[in-house]
């Protein structure tokens, strides 16, 4: 039932949701790429980091690069 109104699994939703804060944390640029992966629950940093790679297709310290670039 849930999948049928979300088109996700509640583990697919649960982890699209802690990836979308993890963007909102990586912009701001006040915690470390390690200390946000913690924060959001995530096992360690390189489990974050392979779940943030395959859901927005780069890495928290290549899009935290892209995002500074264009502020400059």
């Amino acid at each position: 039932m849930f999948k049928q109104s979300t088109g996700l699994s509640p583990h697919r939703y649960v982890i699209q949701h802690r990836i979308e804060r993890a963007k909102e944390l990586l912009h701001c640029q006040e915690l470390s790429i390690s200390d946000i992966s913690t924060q959001l629950g995530f096992a360690d940093h390189s489990h974050f980091t392979r779940y943030f790679k395959r859901i927005i297709g780069v890495t928290p310290k290549q899009f935290v690069n892209s995002s500074h670039q264009l502020l400059v």
